[in-house]
């Protein structure tokens, strides 16, 4: 289990201001799942589901895999593609899960920089300068967790070409993709799978609609990489019980009213983080178009985590710290929660950071 995620569960439920949880808040089960029409024996619903997200990202049937979220899709991702000593390359500041799973399959992680206030025009220059003649696995999230910075089908595409020369494959994180300008079109989620052969994906439901804790996930790749992903899924878990295919096409079928919550108030929510994060001196933001969160930080360098663990201790504020994204200059910060929340966490997220260093001691 990743260092991020022991942190995650052990502070986000005694946090008062919660300014770092990633996903819409959790959905009423009224809103989509009947428990009178729940089968917890319908043999053929993760056939069925398997059909109905193929179908939302534009996939073959037999390039997609169910998964216990997306975590657990990266992980699978990771272990079908990779051997021990393999060359991984990683977008940093990065979620730390994208890093880990390929650690735990002995692969040498490398990173390459894409910090910045917008999103890098010269991403595919830093990926090819980055690259080595052995780099098996390049790993990129859409929306980039944790700017928020949407990658363009155009660079993903490139990235991808230039892999597949290598034989190597192109890992997208995209779980936060069909988020605000481009959210849930009629087609699809159009999922970055189809920009090539070699490209791996992992999303879920759970992030975007409110179902975090159903873990509704799915991974897309090629036949070849699935067949071999299904092996290592049946050595490790066996198989999902029934009724996670059948929550899945339960919130499909509700994917309309569950995405008129999640984008309610966004906007309003989304500029009183963007001005509080403005107001404090020497704090660049990248202030992202998209989603749900975004990443602050100090060009100077200066870690800040324990200043973002006294706003925890002393003030109940939450945020996630940088030293988990591979930036301890920085924290994410995000617009999830109740308007209310959010903004008495700010005030109390920006007394503490705005307190001058020699009145800290």
């Amino acid at each position: 289990m990743s260092a991020y995620l022991r942190w995650a569960v052990a502070n986000y439920p005694a946090a008062k201001f919660d300014l770092a949880t990633s996903g819409t808040r959790e959905a009423p089960v009224s809103l989509w799942l009947d428990p009178a029409h729940l089968s917890t024996s319908d043999r053929d619903a993760p056939k069925r589901a398997v059909q109905a997200i193929a179908e939302l990202n534009g996939v073959g049937e037999g390039e997609v895999l169910l998964t216990s979220g997306a975590a657990h899709a990266i992980w699978l991702a990771a272990a079908s593609v990779l051997s021990p000593g393999a060359d991984v390359l990683v977008e940093n500041p990065h979620y730390e899960p994208l890093r880990s799973s390929p650690s735990l399959q002995s692969a040498r992680i490398r990173t390459f920089d894409v910090l910045a206030p917008t999103p890098p025009t010269d991403l595919v220059a830093r990926v090819e300068r980055a690259l080595e003649r052995d780099t098996r696995l390049v790993i990129l999230s859409n929306l980039h967790n944790p700017t928020g910075h949407r990658r363009s089908d155009d660079d993903l595409r490139a990235i991808a070409a230039l892999l597949a020369k290598r034989d190597a494959y192109l890992l997208v994180d995209e779980i936060y993709a069909p988020f605000d300008a481009l959210a849930y079109r009629p087609s699809g989620i159009r999922s970055a799978k189809r920009l090539g052969d070699n490209v791996l994906c992992a999303s879920s439901l759970t992030k975007t609609l409110g179902l975090g804790s159903h873990r509704l996930g799915w991974m897309l790749a090629n036949e070849s990489v699935i067949e071999r992903a299904h092996d290592v899924f049946l050595s490790s878990v066996g198989f999902l019980p029934l009724v996670h295919a059948e929550m899945m096409l339960h919130a499909l079928v509700a994917k309309d009213a569950l995405i008129e919550r999640a984008l309610e108030g966004l906007d309003e929510k989304r500029k009183l983080v963007f001005d509080a994060m403005q107001s404090l001196p020497g704090l660049t933001f990248s202030a992202p178009k998209d989603g749900l969160f975004g990443f602050a930080w100090y060009e100077d360098g200066r870690d800040v985590s324990d200043l973002l663990d006294r706003a925890l201790r002393e003030e109940a504020v939450i945020v996630a710290p940088g030293r988990f994204f591979g930036a301890p200059c920085g924290f994410r910060i995000s617009w999830s929660n109740e308007r209310a929340i959010i903004l008495h966490g700010l005030e109390r997220l920006v007394r503490v950071l705005g307190t001058p260093r020699e009145e800290r001691r």
